[in-house]
């Protein structure tokens, strides 16, 4: 599966699930939310995390999280969706003028391990809470 395809399958429309709009505020609280329920579902697990426990990490009334996303699976899915939208962006600046296969392969393997390397919290959510959600392995695992 190429990347196209994948981004393809794994993104849904950006208007599909997004309740507010991004706005200079409204985004930075929406990415100060996604940046505490990464740091709450790897610190208590995704299972075991309120929606006010995010909140409260991201310091702002339980309510506000709603505004954003529709349930804690959706605040999941969006680490998620952001993150590999993140990485391929990355990924393709790294490969520009990378012609040898193998060298593609190994921009794009310390790419990868960089970027968990530099955020344990991220590393556990993706290594370890994504692969126990069911709702989200059913949603990406699928052909």
């Amino acid at each position: 599966m190429n990347e196209h395809s994948f981004m393809k399958r794994a993104l849904p429309a950006p208007s599909s699930r997004r309740l507010a709009e991004p706005r200079s505020a409204g985004g930075d609280k929406r990415d100060a939310i996604m940046r505490a329920a990464t740091r709450v579902f790897a610190q208590r697990g995704f299972f075991n995390s309120q929606v006010a426990d995010v909140a409260r990490s991201a310091g702002v009334a339980a309510g506000t999280v709603y505004l954003y996303f529709r349930s804690k699976d959706d605040l999941l899915v969006s680490v998620f969706e952001r993150t590999m939208k993140d990485a391929i962006a990355e990924g393709r600046a790294a490969l520009a003028g990378a012609s040898d296969p193998r060298e593609r392969l190994s921009r794009i393997a310390r790419l990868h391990l960089e970027r968990l390397g530099r955020d344990r919290d991220l590393a556990v959510v993706f290594q370890v809470e994504l692969r126990q959600s069911t709702k989200f392995m059913e949603r990406f695992s699928s052909s």
